[in-house]
């Protein structure tokens, strides 16, 4: 039997298995579930020696065993890196919580939180969260201290730093409050302003051409063609 195959041991309060390795008694703690339904019948521990094992026989294997030792690291109780709590690996550092894992990576300064792990392109932090679904730090933060995010709604910053992530400093605010708390703190970064917006679609329902007011703002055809027809700036 390869590695990854397994003889299925059914799902109970109590598992009256012993381990095929090292005959320890089998639970839910120390071994691994298949499809939520069934116990593999060997335990972490003997599973993560006899993967690496296989490694050394097998090169076409060593991409799967990398990517298990990230994920599992090795398999017994370590102290939580972050608050000391014994607890067993989930990846290849000890954290004994979500929150453990993302505060490892959060600077608390007096006023803001300072995110010091990965970034995205627009400078915000970002960690992969529950599913392992990549998501930005800050929105992180917020569901793990403050509460579930409703539907369609933004993490908006108070601080306006976009690597903090102090739960203090964060509201919940649709797309339109985001945009619009955004001009009033003069952050916006567009060419135009919200006047001049309002200007464009005036002038165009009087009439305007495409070419007329492009001459008139300095922009092109197809950032006056996007505001006319409210594919950006839709708060205004």
């Amino acid at each position: 039997m390869d590695l990854d195959g397994f003889q299925a041991v059914a799902l109970s309060s109590s598992i009256k298995k012993l381990c095929k390795s090292c005959q320890k008694e089998l639970n839910s703690k120390n071994t691994e579930m298949v499809k939520s339904k069934y116990y593999r019948n060997i335990c972490k521990k003997c599973r993560s020696k006899s993967v690496m094992e296989a490694a050394k026989a097998n090169p076409n294997r060593k991409a799967y065993v990398r990517d298990y030792i990230r994920r599992v690291g090795i398999v017994k109780e370590h102290p939580c890196e972050t608050c000391q709590k014994p607890c067993i690996k989930k990846y290849a550092r000890a954290f004994c919580s979500d929150e453990c894992r993302f505060l490892s990576y959060v600077d608390k300064q007096d006023l803001c939180w300072i995110w010091n792990g990965p970034k995205n392109r627009r400078g915000y932090g970002k960690l992969s969260f529950r599913g392992n679904k990549a998501v930005t730090a800050h929105r992180v933060s917020y569901e793990l201290f403050n509460g579930p995010i409703e539907e369609n709604l933004f993490v908006c910053h108070l601080c306006d730093v976009k690597e903090c992530v102090s739960p203090k400093h964060l509201w919940l605010g649709t797309h339109k409050e985001n945009m619009i708390d955004m001009t009033e703190k003069g952050r916006q970064s567009s060419k135009i302003t919200p006047n001049q917006v309002m200007e464009i679609r005036k002038l165009w329902e009087k009439g305007y051409s495409n070419a007329k007011l492009r001459e008139l703002f300095n922009l092109t055809s197809g950032t006056i063609s996007s505001i006319i027809h409210r594919r950006i700036w839709k708060h205004v």
